[in-house]
């Protein structure tokens, strides 16, 4: 039995040795451009617009990242924030459903530049997001008096599966 394990040892041990080269995965990067028909949004002065843009994907560890454009009527470097919802669907009685959350989640704030248009890049980690399946921004807020205007075909969110 000792020998012939040796020789089956014997015979395993360059293939368990050999480096063999594996091709590095890669990830498809998956924008949701927000179809907001109309074009440009317009957030009022220290006021907020709902959204409730179509939902995206999260995966586990891994965050994303919301590009948005925008510009002010007035000088002003006051705040946009972005509200995010997030949700697991579930199985009930045969019929998947999906709860959005009311509170809570991620609020990414991007500063305006007056009448400047802006690209804001904001990275949100996977850590506000552990154990979430999907995501959608509900909400911006502005914070500056006069209105600001968000550009759809620039604001975009960013996932890596």
């Amino acid at each position: 039995m000792k020998k012939l394990f040796c020789i089956l040892a014997a015979a395993a041990l360059p293939l368990l040795c050999s480096a063999q080269a594996v091709a590095p995965k890669t990830y498809p990067l998956t924008n949701s451009l927000f179809s907001i028909a109309g074009g440009a949004v317009a957030i009022p002065g220290s006021g907020s617009t709902n959204l409730y843009t179509p939902s995206f994907p999260i995966w586990r560890g891994r965050g994303f990242a919301l590009h948005s454009s925008f510009w002010g009527t007035n000088a002003g470097t006051d705040n946009l924030t972005f509200t995010f919802q997030t949700a697991t669907p579930y199985t009930s009685a045969g019929v998947t459903r999906t709860n959005w959350s009311t509170v809570g989640g991620s609020a990414p704030t991007v500063a305006m530049n007056g009448t400047t248009i802006v690209y804001g890049d904001t990275l949100v980690p996977p850590t506000t997001l552990d154990n979430e399946a999907l995501c959608r921004i509900s909400g911006v807020a502005n914070a500056h008096a006069s209105t600001v205007w968000l550009d759809p075909t620039n604001t975009f969110i960013s996932v890596t599966p």
